[in-house]
């Protein structure tokens, strides 16, 4: 596979992602004015005001290529940066709302649901906790990956257009897309506090953690899940992923795995993605069946993407070919 499949003059984003992120915002808009739902407004100026320029800049360099006989490949390529972040910055915000007012709905809890199930298929969650704890690197390097998740996409979106791979740009903007949907959409009906809440009792015991690793959360689904409050704010700027089951994390680390395949960047891109999944157990507070699903989500969206994509040689062969 070559960056060369996507002619460089076309748009990575298609209109049916658009699509649904308008409709996700007509949605979001009237959940917000008809529940206890609110949204804080100080910095929604400046987050428009930045969205604004990124689409005024994508819209200016597309027309300049459309209009250029030859247009130079750094014109094409600062095109797709904007478009790209443009993207990203609108649907950023509509999944995370999203993702916080489908929590309003009060499904029960299900952590003893989720234990049952890594019971039931072997796994030992304790296993894992008590072998990063005793090992201090691990730790911080597993703290960094997780945290830094939502960056390392952005980065990772950015190399890909930079590099030239406008196909593999278009694979992982939409897979990434349609399986963070997929996630929420599911997760609503698995709401979990965390499996550090649950499996341990006393962080204390544990001297290496300096506070509750995965618990950031918590308070936040709880505000979501608690009627007897009038309202509740919802800050643009703060707002954590809610979804246990499938975990997101380890969606996002296939999918980074995927986007990179038999690239150079596929070893170090890899090693992060393998990082960060195996700390979301701890820093996500996820059950390991979480991390199952994580898996079978995305490879599902790719499987369902090149069904509907016959000519896209993007996933024929493992997971990206060359």
């Amino acid at each position: 596979m070559s960056g060369k499949f996507l002619h460089p003059s076309e748009v990575i984003i298609r209109w049916p992602l658009y699509a649904i992120v308008l409709g996700m915002a007509i949605l979001n808009t009237l959940v917000l004015l008809l529940t206890r739902a609110d949204l804080k407004m100080a910095d929604m100026p400046v987050l428009l005001m930045f969205g604004a320029f990124l689409g005024a800049g994508f819209f200016a360099l597309r027309r300049t290529v459309l209009l250029s006989d030859s247009a130079p490949r750094a014109l094409t390529t600062a095109m797709h940066l904007f478009e790209g972040l443009f993207f990203l910055h609108i649907t950023w915000l509509n999944l995370r709302l999203l993702n916080h007012l489908t929590m309003l709905i009060p499904f029960p809890y299900a952590d003893d649901m989720l234990m049952r199930w890594d019971r039931a298929l072997g796994f030992d969650w304790m296993a894992i906790f008590t072998f990063s704890h005793d090992r201090p690197l691990l730790l911080a390097m597993m703290d960094a990956c997780y945290s830094s998740l939502t960056g390392v996409s952005v980065v990772a979106m950015l190399l890909l257009i930079s590099l030239g791979h406008l196909d593999r740009a278009r694979f992982f903007v939409e897979t990434f897309f349609y399986t963070a949907l997929a996630c929420i959409i599911v997760g609503v009906a698995f709401p979990a506090k965390a499996a550090v809440m649950f499996l341990i009792p006393d962080i204390s015991a544990y001297p290496n953690f300096t506070e509750m690793p995965g618990i950031l959360h918590v308070p936040h689904m709880e505000r979501l899940r608690d009627t007897a409050n009038a309202s509740v704010l919802l800050d643009p700027l703060v707002l954590p992923g809610l979804v246990a089951f499938p975990s997101f994390h380890t969606a996002s680390g296939v999918l980074i795995i995927a986007a990179f395949w038999r690239t150079w960047l596929f070893l170090p891109a890899t090693t992060y993605a393998l990082i960060m999944i195996a700390a979301t157990p701890i820093y996500g507070g996820h059950y390991l069946v979480d991390l199952v699903s994580g898996v079978a989500f995305p490879l599902a969206v790719i499987a369902v993407r090149r069904g509907f994509n016959p000519r896209d040689n993007i996933g024929r062969k493992a997971l990206v070919p060359a």
